[in-house]
């Protein structure tokens, strides 16, 4: 296990429209497939996903404090709610 094999899963994780337990799953089965210690497989999982979730709230939270972004969602959000009822 390597630590661009960390990196690329959370950019994978981040990135792609595809479920994370189907990420998550696929990465483990080629770690199983190498033989690597379960033990490592599981913590370096767990971290890995943790930094790539946190990362991924931290920037949509970064980007809804940016006033025109702000002013955007809401609009967007008083639209929706007019609509709805």
């Amino acid at each position: 296990m390597r630590i661009y094999e960390l990196i690329r899963l959370a950019l994978e994780i981040m990135f792609t429209p595809i479920s994370d337990d189907v990420i998550m799953l696929t990465q483990v089965g080629i770690w199983a497939s190498k033989r690597i210690n379960p033990y490592m497989v599981w913590m370096s999982s767990w971290i890995t996903l943790f930094i790539a979730l946190l990362s991924f709230f931290l920037v949509g939270r970064f980007f809804r404090q940016v006033p025109l972004i702000e002013k955007w969602m809401a609009k967007k959000m008083v639209t929706k709610s007019r609509t709805a009822t």
